[in-house]
């Protein structure tokens, strides 16, 4: 009868994996639940090493001189206006800052803001960064033009409304990096990345009457 015990005891203890455990000690001591005593573990923060980010050069507003056939906030010859030949004006600048792969020019009619910024009258970019200046009327062939808000894709100069005196800001602006938008862009676009990567300015202020 022992053997038959003994037998089963140890068929309990086969695992079904051809393995055999060894039978409980039937004179070891009772088990018990022995306490864990918790191991305090140093936690140390790290933070990984953020992404480098690219920083883009700060412009400033005065690094460049722009002049034009009027005095700065003088009166703006009419020949440059809707009621002349509309003719650009010849520019020149000076104190092209050396990090400027490009240059770009603007004109804004300030006094209006129907459409929550500046009236946008001429925005052209794509200007090699060693030229000084644009003569009367001229559009270099490299050179792009974007669609201003009169809908045209050119020039189109100053034309307040009968009666009243408008101003008007004409700029050049250094670009360190190049402008990759397509002739006819909307200028609001192209303005947008203007302001993004410009490293220098330089403004010439005039106002128009009618």
């Amino acid at each position: 009868m022992l053997l038959i015990v003994s037998a089963g005891l140890f068929t309990a203890c086969d695992t079904g994996d051809g393995t055999t455990l060894r039978a409980p000690d039937p004179n070891a001591p009772p088990a018990t639940d022995v306490p864990i005593t918790p191991t305090t573990l140093e936690v140390v923060e790290t933070t990984a090493a953020p992404a480098e980010t690219p920083t883009l050069p700060a412009p400033d507003e005065s690094s460049m001189e722009l002049l034009g056939p009027w005095t700065d906030g003088g009166e703006i010859d009419p020949l440059y206006g809707c009621d002349g030949s509309n003719a650009t004006p010849a520019l020149t600048w000076t104190d092209v800052p050396e990090e400027a792969t490009e240059l770009a020019v603007t004109l804004v009619n300030e006094s209006d803001v129907s459409r929550g910024e500046p009236f946008v009258h001429w925005v052209m970019w794509g200007l090699d960064p060693a030229r000084t200046g644009l003569t009367q009327d001229e559009t270099p062939p490299e050179a792009s033009l974007a669609l201003n808000f009169f809908g045209n894709v050119a020039y189109d100069g100053p034309c307040p409304a009968l009666g009243s005196t408008a101003v008007y800001r004409f700029q050049v602006h250094a670009l360190f990096q190049q402008i990759e938008l397509a002739n006819g862009t909307p200028a609001a676009e192209v303005i947008d990345l203007i302001e993004l990567f410009s490293v220098g300015q330089g403004s010439l202020v005039g106002s128009s009457t009618r």
